[in-house]
């Protein structure tokens, strides 16, 4: 579940934690990538909806396989 903070009105930003596995392609120097983090993100409202202006994601912890 995100934790979201409206700001003003028609503003607000948000993290949710994440955690996500990348299987390589034959040929990589690892198999696979396992991430643990967050998303950090902004939205704004438009025309009465809301929409993720901006997204960015902290790794914690990375498992390479």
């Amino acid at each position: 579940m995100p934790e979201i903070e409206i700001t003003p009105e028609t503003t607000a930003t948000g993290v949710r934690a994440m955690e996500d596995k990348l299987w390589m392609p034959a040929g990589s120097p690892f198999r696979m990538l396992h991430g643990f983090g967050h998303h950090h993100e902004t939205y704004v409202r438009l025309d009465g909806r809301w929409r993720i202006r901006t997204i960015k994601l902290s790794r914690l912890h990375i498992e390479v396989g």
